[in-house]
């Protein structure tokens, strides 16, 4: 059984890289831990903070137009289904 430390460790590595410059806030942070449950595990408090620096990271691209449209993301899906064809 490996031990807590090591857990962290292992899931530092597994985490999704984030942008340098993204950053959350207390309120924001807050916001999360309010929404849990009274109890609730590591993983869950890491996996709801993963979730919203990631929310907060396509939020910022899409502001920024880095994102691809959707009848051009359907369309690149149809090209690809073509092409897994035999």
């Amino acid at each position: 059984m490996s031990s807590p430390a090591s857990r962290v460790a292992e899931t530092m590595q597994s985490a999704p890289q984030f942008s340098p410059g993204l950053s959350l806030t207390k309120e924001r942070v807050s916001a999360v831990v309010d929404d849990l449950p009274e109890e609730f595990s590591l993983d869950e408090l890491v996996d709801a903070l993963i979730y919203l620096a990631e929310l907060d990271e396509r939020t910022e691209a899409a502001d920024h137009e880095e994102t691809i449209p959707h009848k051009e993301l359907i369309a690149n899906a149809r090209e690809h289904l073509k092409s897994m064809r035999p």
